[in-house]
């Protein structure tokens, strides 16, 4: 009998859906055309259950896709829950083409795609990494990365948005949201904290195999105890109590070293706590933070029963615990005589030792990260101004300095009055806001541009009532206007190729004061206002007023405005600091012409 000849049709469908689980999803769609049979087999639920989990790691709120992926799998549409993600991909990377192509609405562009939520971010992360020699590839990973960090940003905010309303918000999203203004590409989103907290508590069961028949003053010592045994808490050094970075839970829970600030080791040990079933919470004590371990309802921290006239007695049901410094329990009267010691009023202990609200805690891990941004702007401005010793804070802080101090902003003013409060609390609220007010505005019009709808949604109604409100508005009308109406074409001459001598992507050091920046736009003659003129000793230059100026991006992140004269062209590779700030105007660095490429065409078409 003639041997039948091997070909994939020949298989049985299990294993032809077998094979099917090792192709891409592109090679599946193409094998399905091909013949009924493999039509069929590529039909089938489970496939599209496995591209789904596979191809996708983010996935939006709103999609319930933990529920989905726990569900019988036929109740699940999943093939048409792919081919709309993998529809949003290719809508998302042609808004992105569009975006870089002109600077014409920008900003509204990158909000289509912020819009999509976290289902934008896998195609977002891709274009983050695009290839190196990609025609755009400063300024594709440029606006990609600013487009996830506002989606970063937009569920932070919404967090802390919960909580002022008196939603009940996790201890760990609340802190959380200060991961999120800083993620950048990296791990620690809200899901990874959450699963990562899981995952510690079930190493505290495994550990602790009885956990479950002890009293609550052992289980509290043995969240304690397996936190400090496996270095999850506290840091390495004096110096490392001031780090940036020791005060996100996030970046504490996934680097390797696990160092946090007392805030932080606390509010670790008390997640962990609560999800092996001990009410715990942060105390709000001065200076450091403790935790509090409360009894079972009826009971005493030991597990003997109390009766309602005894359940007010402290000492039988809380205790406190420093998981900061130590797995043991701190006695109250070590904490009553360092109040006292503070020279605090008795009357006043029982408002410091009692539990802080998870808003609270927002407020002082903002001051907290606040003073770290403060102390590293201070240890920058003592450095020397030679460009041999100068140092960019910002390029080696870890995380983003600018975003960290962002999210302080940000949660200073929106945690504001809370339901109850009197008027005094009122008053200081109004106070702080507008404390805060010029802050954030300064680091959206130098920063964040693109945050103009967060700021109108979120901002704008804490001032309704409020004079600011007037200015608000103005500003973002101009700053709509400016982003959707075409940018001035200013086309060069003969006349004006002698006058400019510089051109658009031309990196250069300034004659004077030494930094390094790149020319991303030029006027003929200077076009500041009098006032800055004046200011600037513009009219004291050799070359005066009538000099070409150009705009230009600076290493340490500013926009200035310099002569033509202070301009010195450098033909080295760029700095880190400038390639990464590179891509917001430009294309790609041109080795063999030694300057960047413009992205901004529009606006000046003969660079």
């Amino acid at each position: 009998m003639e041997r039948e000849q091997a070909s994939l049709i020949n298989l049985p469908d299990e294993l032809l859906l077998q094979i099917l689980y090792y192709l891409p999803p592109k090679s599946t769609i193409a094998i399905r055309l091909t013949s009924p049979k493999f039509k069929s087999v590529t039909e089938t639920t489970l496939l599209w259950r496995h591209y789904c989990r596979t191809e996708y790691q983010f996935w939006d709120p709103k999609q319930e896709i933990s529920k989905k992926f726990l569900a019988p799998t036929a109740e699940v549409r999943w093939e048409s829950i792919f081919a709309q993600r993998r529809e949003l991909d290719i809508l998302i990377a042609e808004t992105l083409d569009s975006l870089l192509s002109c600077q014409q609405r920008r900003y509204d562009k990158m909000q289509e795609i912020v819009d999509a939520g976290y289902d934008a971010k896998d195609e977002l992360l891709r274009q983050c990494k695009c290839p190196g020699d990609a025609e755009d590839v400063l300024a594709r990973r440029y606006w990609s990365q600013a487009t996830l960090n506002t989606i970063h940003r937009t569920m932070a905010i919404e967090e802390w948005e919960k909580l002022q309303k008196g939603e009940d918000v996790p201890l760990e999203r609340a802190l959380g949201a200060f991961d999120m203004f800083v993620l950048d590409t990296r791990e620690g989103d809200f899901d990874n904290i959450s699963r990562h907290i899981d995952d510690l508590a079930e190493r505290v069961r495994a550990e602790n195999p009885d956990l479950d028949s002890r009293t609550t003053r052992q289980k509290a010592l043995d969240v304690a105890r397996f936190l400090r045994a496996h270095d999850l808490t506290g840091v390495a050094s004096d110096e490392a109590y001031t780090a940036l970075r020791n005060s996100f839970i996030g970046i504490g829970l996934n680097d390797p070293s696990h160092q946090a600030l007392p805030l932080i080791s606390t509010a670790l040990y008390c997640c962990v706590a609560r999800r092996l079933g001990l009410s715990a919470a942060s105390c709000g004590f001065p200076f450091h933070v403790y935790g509090i371990v409360y009894a079972a309802p009826g009971a005493d921290l030991d597990g003997r029963a109390i009766r309602p006239s005894s359940g007010d007695d402290d000492q039988q049901t809380l205790m406190y615990v420093d998981p900061f410094r130590s797995d043991q329990e701190v006695p109250l009267r070590d904490l009553t005589t360092q109040l006292s010691q503070m020279r605090v009023s008795p009357s006043k202990h029982p408002e410091l030792l009692r539990a802080a609200s998870t808003r609270e805690m927002v407020l002082r891990t903002g001051r907290n990260i606040m003073n770290s941004v403060q102390q590293i702007h201070q240890r920058a401005a003592i450095q020397p101004a030679d460009t041999a010793a100068r140092s960019l804070a910002w390029v080696s802080t870890f995380p983003d300095m600018d975003n960290a101090f962002y999210s302080t902003l940000w949660a200073m003013l929106l945690l504001g009055l809370q339901p109850g409060e009197d008027q005094s609390a009122a008053a200081a609220m109004v106070t702080r806001r507008r404390t805060y007010l010029p802050y954030i505005f300064e680091h959206f019009q130098n920063h964040f541009p693109w945050d103009a709808r967060l700021i109108a949604e979120h901002i704008v109604p804490t001032f309704r009532g409020l004079p600011e409100l007037e200015r608000i508005e103005n500003i973002l009308a101009v700053h709509s206007e400016a982003n959707r109406n075409p940018k001035l074409v200013l086309e060069r001459s003969p006349v004006l190729d002698i006058k400019v001598k510089y051109k658009i992507g031309q990196m250069f050091r300034h004659r004077r004061y030494r930094y390094e920046g790149i020319v991303c736009g030029w006027d003929a003659r200077c076009e500041a206002g009098d006032l800055w003129i004046q200011q600037m000793g513009v009219d004291s230059l050799q070359d005066g007023r009538d000099q070409s100026f150009y705009h230009v991006m600076v290493d340490d992140r500013s926009m200035r405005y310099v002569a033509q004269e202070n301009i010195a062209p450098i033909d080295t590779e760029p700095s880190e600091a400038l390639l990464r700030l590179a891509g917001k105007h430009f294309k790609r660095w041109d080795a063999e012409k030694r300057r960047f490429v413009s992205n901004i065409k529009d606006e000046y078409p003969d660079d």
